[in-house]
């Protein structure tokens, strides 16, 4: 079978194929994973540099667009929250970035392996109590919580299980149902 006739050059539409089934196989589900994460953290990027901004939509919904990187290099230029070090949370979204990049250019397993692993150290700065290997999507949504006031996914686990804790422990017992 003839690849695709194209002006220059050759096109193989069945190496192109494997090419694509490799990429799969070398990262699997956490590839797309990390695609989409990324995008959604881009949104979440924008909506916070919305905020800092008298009119965002002069440097965010203009061409040419601001590059991930750029933005969060703005959001570190922009941020006024003294109680929250944005430099932290900065960290791991470029890690996150190069993490997206490698899995979308590259099928280089091993630098796959180097920027997860990059990732996951600097995302437990900003959550030093996280599991030894959190999943894409806790780190995107540790990010988000950080940026919104410091916290993150630990605390809020730890929040949960007490008022869990509260209302199907400690209140029922305060509480003892009527006997009638």
């Amino acid at each position: 079978m003839s690849g695709l006739q194209m002006n220059k050059g050759e096109y193989d539409g069945l190496e192109g194929m494997s090419r694509l089934f490799n990429a799969e196989q070398a990262n699997g589900q956490l590839s797309a994973e990390i695609i989409i994460f990324h995008a959604a953290l881009e949104t979440e990027l924008v909506e916070v540099l919305s905020n800092l901004m008298p009119r965002p939509e002069c440097v965010l919904r203009k061409s040419p667009p601001l590059g991930f990187g750029h933005k969060v290099n703005l959001l570190k230029a922009l941020w006024t929250n003294t109680k929250v070090d944005v430099d932290p949370a900065a960290n791991v979204l470029f890690r996150f970035n190069e993490l997206r990049n490698c899995v979308a250019h590259s099928d280089d397993r091993k630098a796959f392996e180097t920027h997860h692993k990059k990732l996951h150290e600097a995302y437990k700065k900003i959550d030093p109590s996280c599991r030894a290997d959190p999943s894409i999507l806790e780190v995107a949504q540790g990010v988000c919580l950080y940026l919104q006031d410091g916290s993150n996914l630990s605390e809020l686990a730890e929040a949960f299980s007490a008022l869990s804790n509260l209302a199907n422990n400690i209140l029922p017992k305060a509480f003892p149902p009527d006997p009638k």
